[in-house]
């Protein structure tokens, strides 16, 4: 590309020459940066000494073959959250019909003392080789985050329980703290994932962190755990097996010891979030982490232009000027070294180790320092890996800035696929990006911590419709006390064959927490800009079935209702909707956002700007015809 870009502004480049202040600055580039210059027709008088300096280190070393995030996907993906996308576009929930979590009214894990805690990201123990929740002995089982709103350093592991397929968010209870009371601040659990051992025990896979340096250094770690179930209450019996499995490679992934060499107050130091899953009979681990000495952080990564993505070289060019122009973003790019990491099980399932460890899945060299809880489901011999990110965890300034001012936040949910489970990602949408803020992050429905859980078919395999579960933050009550940070509805993402997936319309569900939409609710929905299918528990038919589940959309509180009452007949294959209207209300000179999460990285909690709550106007149902009952329930 840059040969034929340099080609082609041979002439018009050559032309600059004759101005002495263009030819000295010529004079002092080297071979490889002047055909740079000439590619991306640098004005080459007004270039500094620091521009000089940064096309004479410019690298053009090629992206790497697995999945990367570049600088310009950030720069897209934060146009897509200022337009409100719909096709990405988080939907918009009503804030008066959300609730706190019941289940976390419960004992402290440090203090002992029942008091209503946040909750915030959270997993299921699944099936892992297809990623869905698990029913385990008639439960489904949820391991969550949990702490004091008021204490931002009481973060802690708790399970939660309730029947399989129950939808009803005040019935679920708590099992209690995974790692029993007396815990404290300096030795915190961060999420992970589990799943169930062959003798019903269950395994779960952490993040043990250590706080005692003042930084966060994060290990990931299993413990086996048994289960008692006596009249219907679940405790956690005992644990067995715990230990570290895997603190960094050095190599492929930074260690903690590389960490406390740099400036540990612009790194972010990532080594968290392990997701076990079950390929062809073997184990894997993927994991949040940042990448070793292979592709490691540095100036380097700003002055190789394969980091950038721009349409021409120009534009790497223009978009490497502008860090290195910034201290900000020179320091945020040289830091940024982002990656989704894999790991081979060997050991036996109670007591795993570390047999092999691959190159990472995706990683974002200079675009950003931190892609968290990858979350990955197979469907159809394709391998769908998701991620969540915050803009401003990366290099691009005035993107995610833009965001915050258009919108209040700037968090996402990425995705990639592959034909292969260790390499060969390719992003979703073309830039990664599946979901996008629409909320502020200072309003009582501003979500996080996105899990996508799989719905089943009929053959007991993940269909292309992913049910996406997300939680409230609300870390010091900032959308006013009383309101903790708790499990927000869930909604449902459509995965395309051409790679592209899309927020289906209507698809929110009413209660709060639901994780499984599979056996007595087949949701299908048929996507014609507008349309959504309505398909019966029964025989997969849509016309004349008995007893039929009920599923519409409900404009006026934006929830996919789900009704079990017995309809006669479902006569209407589909209910029209309009498209959604978007309102974005923001207040001026705001501050900038800082993260719309709890502190899954043990950070203080969130500077969160001021901005006016983003409203969504949903218009009426155009149609729904042959409900035996076409009444409305709210």
């Amino acid at each position: 590309m840059v040969k034929k870009e340099a080609a082609q502004n041979k002439e018009k480049f050559e032309q600059q020459l004759v101005n002495p202040d263009a030819r000295a600055a010529y004079n002092k580039l080297n071979a490889n940066a002047k055909e740079i210059a000439q590619a991306a027709n640098i004005d080459l008088a007004k270039l500094t000494h620091q521009e000089i300096d940064a096309l004479n280190s410019v690298k053009m070393d090629s992206t790497p073959e697995s999945g990367t995030v570049t600088y310009t996907d950030y720069a897209d993906i934060a146009k897509d959250m200022i337009n409100r996308n719909p096709q990405y576009a988080i939907p918009q929930f009503d804030p008066s019909t959300i609730k706190n979590f019941p289940a976390a009214t419960t004992a402290d894990a440090e203090t002992g003392k029942v008091e209503p805690l946040d909750i915030w990201d959270s997993w299921p123990v699944m099936n892992a080789n297809t990623g869905a929740v698990t029913n385990w002995n008639g439960y489904q089982l949820i391991f969550g985050m949990a702490g004091n709103p008021a204490n931002n350093r009481d973060n802690h592991l708790y399970l939660f329980y309730t029947k399989y397929g129950d939808k009803n968010f005040n019935d679920w209870k708590c099992a209690g703290p995974v790692f029993g009371f007396g815990q404290n601040s300096v030795h915190q659990r961060w999420s992970g994932s589990a799943c169930v051992n062959s003798d019903g025990t269950i395994q779960l896979y952490y993040t043990d962190v250590d706080t005692s340096t003042g930084h966060n250094d994060q290990r990931i770690a299993t413990v086996t755990l048994t289960l008692g179930l006596n009249n219907g209450q679940i405790s956690i019996v005992d644990r067995q097996n715990e230990k570290i499995l895997f603190a960094g490679d050095g190599k492929l992934y930074q260690t903690f010891a590389q960490f406390e060499q740099g400036n540990m107050n612009v790194d972010n130091f990532c080594l968290r979030d392990p997701h076990i899953f079950v390929d062809n009979g073997q184990r894997y681990l993927l994991f949040e982490g940042s990448t070793g000495s292979d592709n490691y952080q540095g100036m380097d990564q700003i002055y190789n232009l394969g980091n950038y993505g721009g349409a021409t070289i120009a534009d790497d060019v223009n978009d490497m000027f502008q860090i290195i122009n910034n201290s900000d973003m020179t320091a945020r790019g040289s830091y940024a070294n982002a990656a989704i990491g894999i790991l081979r099980l060997g050991g036996t399932e109670k007591n795993p180790t570390v047999a092999h460890v691959y190159a990472p899945l995706v990683q974002a060299p200079l675009a950003t320092d931190e892609i968290e809880r990858p979350d990955i489901i197979k469907i159809n011999g394709k391998y769908y890996l998701f991620d969540d990110a915050r803009l401003n965890r990366g290099t691009n300034d005035p993107s995610w800035q833009a965001a915050d001012k258009a919108v209040g936040d700037n968090v996402i949910m990425l995705g990639f696929v592959s034909d292969h489970l260790t390499y060969g990602y390719k992003p979703l949408n073309g830039t990664g990006v599946v979901l996008t803020a629409t909320a502020n992050a200072n309003s009582r429905t501003a979500t996080y911590a996105y899990y996508a859980v799989p719905i089943l078919g009929k053959d007991g395999q993940p269909t292309n419709y992913v049910l996406i579960t997300d939680y409230m933050t609300n870390r010091n009550w900032v959308a006013g006390k009383g309101n903790d940070a708790t499990w927000g509805p869930s909604f449902i993402v459509e995965i395309m064959p051409d790679g592209t997936t899309r927020v289906v319309p209507g698809s929110v569900t009413k209660e709060q927490g639901v994780w499984v939409l599979d056996g007595d609710t087949e949701f299908a929905p048929v996507y014609n800009g507008s349309a959504v299918k309505v398909v019966s528990n029964k025989k997969n038919g849509v016309n004349g079935q008995k007893n039929a589940e009920k599923i519409y959309y409900d404009a006026q509180k934006r929830n996919l209702v789900v009704s079990r009452a017995n309809a006669n007949e479902v006569q209407a294959d589909t209910v029209q909707s309009v498209r959604m209207a978007n309102k974005a209300n923001a207040t001026k000179n705001a501050k900038n956002t800082s993260a719309n999460g709890l502190p899954q990285t043990g950070e203080t909690a969130s500077n969160k700007t001021v901005w006016g709550m983003i409203s969504m106007a949903m218009a009426s149902i155009l149609a729904a015809f042959g409900f035996a009952d076409k009444k409305r329930r709210g």
